[in-house]
This record gives structure tokens, C-alpha cells and sequence, in this order.
């Protein structure tokens, strides 16, 4: 399930932040009303394993179930994306298992009930974008580290490259997605609107930018 366009981000308790991997999996969690990471771990598959995606499922399952006992409230997953294309440190291999990683976050949502933001998730470049500075125009893992670490007031040394990929990603949901998606959206509907003639149609739409706009984050 997503909750895209449905809600105020401020109406739900946690985010869930998840950078999949094939072996290892960074997981944190983030408290929006105290503004603040309460959680974090990461989820290790063996390379030896002879199933892996059973691993994975029984790790991220166990995960969650320790998680919702100990932390009520309303959650959201936020994800980094699944990469559509290889990379230069990327094969088809790693694609189809990163796809398998992904499926399996799918099906333990599920059975947890806790819904997505979206199903697509933040793409890594819009990560490292949101990161990038006069100083330093391609930033890298170590990098977005480091910030995290200045922004959240977080022990240097007690946060992996894992963990603060799965941070960096909630950071820029938080701080960029969640009202850049909106602002696209009522752009969508307002090229809508002016391909259309019947003043309720038009009305529908403009109420469908008003309800947009009144769940936007106010910074």
C-alpha cells in the first residue's frame, strides 16, 4: 500500500528508512514529531547462505517484528530506489538481486501492514544531489556519512556507510521528495485543467491542488 497524496507526513509517527542491498541492508528509523533517528541496525546476509532471499526475508522479518513491539505508532517505509539500468560498479546479477531484495521488503511490508510512501522509492541521485555542494560536486558515501552525522548530531563512529545511506535517504524524503512530488502533482492537474471546458470539472481539479497544497511540510 501507498500513502502518497493521502496525508500530512506529520500525521504519521515513524519513517522506516531502508537502503536495500544484496548482503548487507541498512535500516534506520526516524521519529517526525522529535525530529530525530531512534533506531537504526544492519541486516546482514551471509555469502555463504544457500538462500539467501530466505535469509533476507527471515532477518527484515524479525527486524520489524522487534521493531512494532517495541515502537507503536503509524509507520511509513521509505526506500531507496531499485536502480533500473547497471551502473559502472554494477552487473546484471546484482540488478536481478537487488529486485529480489526489493520484493522481499514488498511481501514483509505486507505482513506487517505498514504501507510505502511510494513503491518506487528515492533514487540514489536525487541523494547525492541534494548533497552536493560548490566544494564538493559528486559526493560519496563517506560523505553523505559525514553530514548526517553534522545534521543529526549522531557518534561518528558508531554509524556505518549502511546505516547513513538509509538515513541520507529518509533526510531527503523528508526535506525534498515528499514537496517536490507535490509540486509536480499540481503541475500534472494544472495542464489538466487547461485541456478542459466544464467549470465542475475544472472545480474538482482545483479542489484536488487546494488538498495538495494543504499537506505540504512547512519548514
Amino acid at each position: 500500500m501507498e500513502i502518497k497524496f493521502k496525508d500530512k507526513l506529520e500525521n504519521y509517527d515513524y519513517i522506516i528508512g531502508v537502503d536495500l542491498a544484496s548482503y548487507k541492508t541498512g535500516v534506520c528509523v526516524y521519529d517526525i514529531k522529535q525530529n530525530c533517528f531512534v533506531d537504526s541496525n544492519v541486516i546482514e546476509v551471509s555469502k555463504q547462505s544457500e538462500d539467501k532471499i530466505f535469509e533476507l526475508y527471515n532477518k527484515l522479518d524479525a527486524f520489524f517484528i522487534e521493531l512494532l513491539a517495541k515502537r507503536s505508532g503509524n509507520y511509513i517505509i521509505v526506500k531507496e530506489a531499485c536502480p533500473s539500468q547497471n551502473g559502472p560498479f554494477s552487473t546484471i546479477s546484482t540488478l536481478q538481486s537487488l529486485a529480489q531484495a526489493h520484493a522481499v521488503l514488498d511481501i514483509v511490508a505486507t505482513l506487517h501492514k505498514i504501507p510505502f510512501y511510494d513503491y518506487r522509492g528515492v533514487h540514489s541521485i536525487t541523494v547525492k544531489s541534494f548533497f552536493r555542494t560548490k566544494e564538493n560536486s559528486k559526493p560519496q558515501k563517506e560523505d553523505i556519512r559525514k553530514k548526517i552525522v553534522e545534521f543529526y548530531n549522531l557518534k561518528d563512529d558508531e554509524l556505518t556507510n549502511d546505516i547513513s545511506d538509509a538515513m541520507g535517504v529518509v533526510h531527503v524524503f523528508i526535506h525534498k521528495k515528499w514537496n517536490a512530488d507535490i509540486d509536480q502533482e499540481i503541475k500534472n492537474i494544472k495542464k489538466e485543467i487547461k485541456a478542459l471546458i466544464k467549470e465542475e470539472a475544472i472545480n474538482i481539479r482545483k479542489d484536488k491542488i487546494q488538498a495538495l497544497e494543504d499537506i505540504k511540510r512547512r519548514e
